[in-house]
């Protein structure tokens, strides 16, 4: 019950039972006017979080979305962006149950109102042969933030059956796992995901390893780092607590390129929508410590033309991103990936950077993401 009281605040049944309505209500119009009822969908580009979607559980295409109508024909996030759930037993509990049934799903989402990732909690009933859904958000920051407190709670209750319990997670794969780490001796404790791989080792002592004093009580971390609901490497962004001689630690993963990607598609939007002056006059006033800011590029000039974290370096020369390699490919396949060191405005050093590059109107729209390893060492 203790642990309970960890539960995010923005998480009430009012707000729950809001998102439940505009499901109920979008099936009863949908059963009224099929084809009425996608293109009302489509035709809202709601600025409201609680929007419905409607996607295709067989192909997993979008059929209707209210927020991003330009998505229809895409494949639905829900099941690319590190949910709590694995993709097999979300549908698996659907089709199980059959016509009608509903099931709660939390997912990572880029909230582009608050230009960052956050949770999305959605509400997805199959009808139909489709499934209808919508939900809201809340801070994912909170969520992990929330991970670590209910770990020290425990750790200050019984130091071992803390250990013990958060190892004896690894069976259940969930994205907001806890990792605990002994600093004197940087020995990983316990691991709530890969207990086997890491217990008994130590973290790496380079400035990205979790021993660097430096960083103080609290932090944040970019890790590159597997992620159990995946399989793969993936980007995760890591918040630390120290108490009692140990870190505490929990994040959340994101797919960075398709971030990246859709960041870049953002700003191209942008640009047709607004125009080149105030477009570029947006990315510059940006001034973003976020690591997925945007920039552009003239593909003439081969100068900044707007840059999202360092509207200073407008109009000098881009001789990284623009070299006649990345060019030949962006002409040949308009979009292009390419990887070269930079500084990080979100912690100031000189890092490795993965870019994506799509030529929109002359110009190279581009974001990225910074490579942060955290690495472990056998215990000697």
């Amino acid at each position: 019950k203790a642990l309970d009281a960890y539960a995010p605040d923005s998480i009430t049944p009012e707000s729950d039972a809001y998102v439940v309505s505009v499901v109920q209500d979008t099936i009863r119009a949908y059963d009224n006017d099929k084809e009425g009822t996608l293109a009302n969908i489509n035709a809202l580009e709601a600025d409201y979080y609680e929007y419905p979607f409607v996607f295709d559980p067989y192909t997993h295409k979008i059929m209707a979305h209210g927020a991003f109508p330009d998505r229809v024909g895409n494949v639905i996030v829900l099941f690319l962006d590190g949910a709590d759930q694995s993709e097999d037993l979300i549908l698996s509990k659907l089709f199980e149950g059959g016509q009608g049934t509903g099931i709660w799903v939390e997912y990572l989402f880029f909230d582009i109102n608050l230009n960052t990732d956050q949770i999305k909690r959605s509400w997805i009933v199959l009808h139909d042969g489709l499934i209808f859904g919508a939900g809201h958000y809340y801070p994912v920051e909170m969520r992990v933030q929330h991970e670590v407190e209910k770990a020290i709670f425990m750790y200050d209750y019984s130091k071992e059956l803390t250990f013990d319990y958060i190892n004896s997670l690894a069976d259940l794969p969930y994205p907001y796992y806890v990792a605990i780490i002994e600093i004197k001796t940087a020995e990983v404790k316990a691991h709530g995901a890969f207990p086997d791989d890491t217990v008994g080792t130590k973290v790496s002592t380079s400035r990205e390893g979790l021993t660097d004093l430096e960083y103080g009580d609290t932090f944040w971390l970019f890790v590159q780092n597997k992620n159990p609901m995946t399989g793969e490497v993936d980007q995760k962004h890591i918040w630390t607590k120290a108490h009692d001689g140990h870190y505490f630690s929990s994040g959340y993963y994101y797919h960075a390129e398709r971030k990246a990607e859709f960041i870049v598609d953002q700003a191209i939007n942008l640009y047709k929508t607004v125009g080149e002056e105030e477009a570029f006059a947006t990315i510059n006033a940006l001034h973003s410590k976020n690591p997925t800011y945007p920039f552009v590029i003239d593909l003439e000039n081969k100068v900044v033309a707007a840059h999202g974290a360092f509207p200073e370096d407008v109009g000098i020369p881009s001789v990284i991103i623009a070299t006649d390699e990345n060019i030949a490919n962006l002409l040949a396949d308009s979009a292009t990936y390419t990887d070269y060191i930079f500084e990080n405005p979100s912690s100031g050093q000189t890092e490795h950077k993965r870019t994506y590059l799509k030529l929109h109107d002359g110009y190279i729209f581009c974001s990225g993401f910074y490579y942060t390893v955290f690495g472990v060492t056998q215990v000697e």
